[in-house]
């Protein structure tokens, strides 16, 4: 499994920062693709862990951040829909979606608070 980046992340300025990834320019570019088809090219996905009130952990993947933490924020997701709101807190970057997913699947497997607290916070 090829992984691109790994980060740990402290704060949500932190987001833009390393990953080049705005929340308001995800948000903008939502807008404006909403009503039309996307082909992606050389298009990376990222598995991500992100961190709700009472220490809620939840793992996903996507390939844009930004409007994939707004969704859970707004509780578009029911696996998220409580334990709002969310801060991402952990981003591992992938070529593929099948790498993304299988990374994904073991972190699930583990237990997503428990893989977070074992690998993530000595990242950074």
């Amino acid at each position: 499994m090829e992984i691109i980046r790994e980060t740990y992340i402290k704060h949500a300025n932190e987001l833009e920062i390393v990953l080049g990834i705005s929340c308001e320019d995800s948000e903008n570019k939502h807008e404006r693709n909403s009503h039309q088809a996307h082909t992606f090219t050389n298009q990376k996905f990222y598995t991500y862990i992100i961190k709700g009130t009472k220490d809620f952990h939840y793992c996903g993947i996507t390939k844009d951040i930004g409007i994939r933490i707004m969704q859970h924020n707004e509780g578009k997701n029911i696996s998220t829909r409580s334990n709002r709101p969310y801060t991402i807190a952990h981003v591992i970057e992938f070529p593929t979606r099948q790498q993304a997913r299988k990374m994904e699947v073991m972190i699930k497997n583990v237990g997503v608070k428990k893989y977070f607290i074992k690998n993530c916070r000595r990242i950074s």
